[in-house]
């Protein structure tokens, strides 16, 4: 079978209170870019192995993170955030990434070869450190810390029933064996 699918990630904004010039208040901004998943059925197949095998690529790229004061517009900030300099109130915290994941599926169990083959490629991950980054980032921590909202030295923007809820849960054991393919 063939599959190609290119899915856009959600972007996410989590804001806060804290409002470091006493007007504008600090969000946090995730831009989790685009995943594409594919088959991969006509690449180069080197040994009778590589035929018991169906090859998926996974591929998470534009993947960003920063902080802004103040209201902010996803169209607000151009594809390239890497390039903005740190102005009064835009300060990135991860440059654009992506992650590659080639994933092997057996087609039929043996127990002579593994069920599952993993690679994972992960380029140049480029963070931004800084007091001013440090201490915006804290407040967006804070937000998720266990306390009640009386002892709490600032607002939430949501109640904690928003965060609660029943909840299940499914697992997938998998046994990985590190072995080299193309």
């Amino acid at each position: 079978f063939s599959l190609d699918l290119d899915i856009a990630a959600p972007k996410i904004t989590i804001p806060t209170d804290f409002c470091p010039d006493n007007t504008h208040a600090t969000k946090l901004l995730l831009d989790l870019g685009n995943l594409m998943i594919r088959t991969q059925d006509d690449y180069q197949k080197e040994s009778a192995e590589d035929n018991m095998y169906l090859r998926f690529d996974l591929v998470l790229s534009d993947v960003s993170a920063f902080l802004f004061d103040g209201d902010y517009h996803w169209s607000q900030i151009s594809l390239n955030t890497s390039t903005h300099s740190t102005t009064g109130d835009f300060y990135p915290v991860i440059d654009r990434c992506g992650v590659v994941l080639q994933l092997q599926l057996i087609q039929s169990e043996t127990p002579l070869y593994p069920s599952m083959r993993l690679a994972v490629r992960l380029p140049t991950l480029a963070f931004h450190f800084s007091p001013a980054r440090y201490h915006r980032l804290m407040h967006v921590i804070k937000i998720f810390e266990e306390g009640d909202g009386e002892s709490s030295e600032f607002l939430r923007p949501w109640n904690q029933a928003d965060l609660e809820g029943w909840l299940s849960l499914l697992t997938w054991k998998v046994v990985v064996s590190l072995i080299p393919f193309g």
